[in-house]
């Protein structure tokens, strides 16, 4: 349960970093996405407390653009931000991604 929690906050921080509030991560990751996805402009979701199973949507949209996250944090602008470090870490790390496909 702990797991599910720490999953779902993790996928806030996110897309809080590239999905809303931060101009220049998001302009990189957009960038990035439009590639992954046949041209087409794709973001991350925000669960609403209103939707079934709104945690679970997002787990699979952040596992359909995990190579956009990926080029995204190994681009050198934003390996400059120094403030979004601990993304880079989550994004890289394959036990992440290993561990969010078991819970899904």
């Amino acid at each position: 349960m702990i797991t599910n929690y720490l999953f779902i906050y993790l996928s806030l921080q996110l897309r809080s970093v590239f999905g809303s509030t931060c101009h220049g991560p998001r302009a990189i990751f957009r960038k990035f996405a439009k590639p992954f996805n046949n041209g087409q402009e794709i973001n991350l979701l925000r669960p609403s407390e209103c939707q079934m199973a709104g945690e679970v949507l997002q787990f699979l949209r952040v596992l359909r653009l995990k190579t956009a996250l990926q080029a995204s944090t190994r681009d050198p602008v934003f390996v400059d931000y120094k403030k979004f470090g601990f993304v880079i870490d989550i994004v890289n790390s394959s036990a992440y991604w290993n561990c969010l496909f078991a819970i899904i």
